[in-house]
């Protein structure tokens, strides 16, 4: 692996009411658990930049895609992947050790964006 970019949103305060119903059955908010917790968001920030960059030298050996793999929740399930201007639809066999989705068929997906997650017949979101 020569590059990975990684963009993360995390919606610590928001009303989760106010999201727009295309992504209400994909976006979550922290919102109830910020408010349990009282932690403030630059100590939730300070944890996770520190759990990243403890991780962060390793992911050219792939050394963390096993526990990556076991906490996926794609695997085995039907996908529909937007990559350039085509839609891609199988189910998801593995992602591999380079974090490339192995598709049943055998098709390999460098990148791509997961539009559509379905189990047994069911849409997700939709």
């Amino acid at each position: 692996m020569d590059h990975m970019i990684i963009g993360l949103g995390m919606n610590y305060m928001t009303d989760p009411e106010i999201f727009p119903d295309d992504i209400k059955n994909r976006a979550g908010s922290l919102r109830k658990h910020a408010h349990r917790s009282d932690v403030s968001r630059n100590k939730l920030i300070a944890v996770f930049l520190n759990e990243f960059f403890k991780i962060y030298p390793n992911y050219r050996t792939g050394a963390f895609m096993n526990e990556y793999r076991k906490r996926s929740n794609i695997i085995g399930k039907q996908v529909s992947v937007l990559v350039s201007d085509r839609i891609v639809s199988e189910t998801v066999k593995t992602i591999d050790d380079k974090g490339r989705l192995v598709l049943t068929d055998g098709t390999i997906l460098v990148s791509g964006e997961v539009t559509k997650l379905r189990e047994k017949g069911y849409d997700l979101h939709n």
